[in-house]
């Protein structure tokens, strides 16, 4: 029989030790909460006045979330957008603003000039863009559907759009 070296006898030996001592005391894992919420920019959660545009050429939509908005009481709605510290924009649009392109063509001695503004196609969806009024950086934006439904009244959208940022608040 051929003897173990006395360094292979010393490994296994530490390596037992390690083994033991890491399987001894595992480590916790940190704990999350499955409903815990990715948190909303500082600006957002500061803000104390509002300014509110309506871009889904719906007035009764307007209203509604107006009236929602007023219900939660969180910020002050103003009419003054110097006055806010943030922009509000319910859209029915995947985002905000148009697009506007200039150019120059030229064929056969011929020169042509132009600009094209286009707006946004509308979506299925309702959008709510939170904007820095200061600086008109995009902060957040949430997004509803119709949920399946052929229609929804006016009252539920506005709901739904403003509960994610409710919920992120809390």
């Amino acid at each position: 029989m051929r003897a173990i070296p006395l360094a292979l006898i010393v490994l296994c030996g530490s390596l037992s030790r390690i083994c033991t001592q890491t399987n001894a005391a595992p480590r916790p894992r940190p704990q999350t909460d499955k409903h815990e919420k990715m948190p909303l920019p500082e600006k957002v959660v500061a803000a104390r006045t509002v300014f509110l545009i309506n871009e889904t050429e719906e007035n009764k939509f307007g209203d509604k979330f107006y009236q929602e908005l007023k219900k939660w009481n969180r910020w002050q709605i103003v009419t003054d957008r110097t006055r806010a510290d943030l922009v509000l924009v319910i859209s029915q649009r995947d985002s905000l603003g148009p697009v506007v392109t200039t150019g120059t063509a030229t064929a056969t001695g011929q020169t042509a000039q132009g600009t094209v503004i286009s707006g946004r196609l509308k979506s299925s969806g309702w959008h709510l863009y939170v904007v820095d009024a200061p600086s008109g950086e995009t902060l957040w934006r949430t997004k509803t559907t119709g949920q399946g439904k052929m229609w929804r009244m006016w009252s539920s959208i506005a709901k739904s759009l403003l509960s994610d940022i409710q919920a992120r608040l809390k």
